[in-house]
C-alpha cells in the first residue's frame, strides 16, 4: 500500500468539516454557539479533563474561543467553576444539570456522525482503526 500523507490529512479535514457542519446546526437550534458546543461535548467526552488549559491543548482551540465559550456557558447556567483544592492556579468546569438536555441533543448528533463514518466498517476493523490510531499519537 503506497503511503499518503494526503489521504490522511484530506480524511481528517473531511470528518472535521462534516462533524463541525452538524454541531453548527444543532447549536443553532439549541441556541447556543458551536463554541459553546464544543466545549459542552469535551467536558461531556472525560470528566477528568476538566479545566480551560485541557480543552486548550487538546481540542487545539485557542485560549480566547475557550475563555469567551466558558464565559457565556457560566452567564447561561450550563456550567459552574470548582477550585482545584491541590493548585489554586487552576478552577475545574463543572457541568450543571441545566446542561444535560443540551449535552443529549449534541451526543445524538455525535453518534450520528459517527455511525455515518463507521458505515460498512466491521468491529475487527474499527478496533485495528483506533489501535493504529494510538500507536500513530504516541509516535508523534
Amino acid at each position: 500500500m503506497k503511503e499518503s500523507i494526503g489521504k490522511l490529512l484530506s480524511f481528517m479535514k473531511k470528518t472535521k468539516i462534516s462533524f463541525e457542519k452538524e454541531i453548527l446546526i444543532t447549536a443553532s437550534k439549541l441556541g447556543i454557539s458551536k463554541s459553546e458546543a464544543d466545549i459542552l461535548l469535551f467536558l461531556s467526552n472525560d470528566i477528568k479533563y476538566n479545566r480551560g488549559c485541557d480543552i486548550v491543548e487538546f481540542r487545539g482551540f485557542s485560549k480566547a474561543y475557550v475563555s469567551k465559550a466558558v464565559g457565556r456557558l457560566l452567564n447561561k447556567g450550563y456550567i459552574s467553576f470548582e477550585k482545584d483544592v491541590k493548585d489554586r492556579r487552576y478552577q475545574h468546569i463543572i457541568l450543571n444539570e441545566s446542561s444535560k438536555p443540551i449535552i443529549d441533543e449534541l451526543k445524538k448528533v455525535e453518534k450520528k456522525v459517527f455511525k455515518s463514518l463507521w458505515k460498512g466498517i466491521t468491529d475487527e476493523e474499527k478496533k485495528t482503526f483506533y489501535l493504529v490510531i494510538e500507536k500513530m499519537t504516541k509516535n508523534v
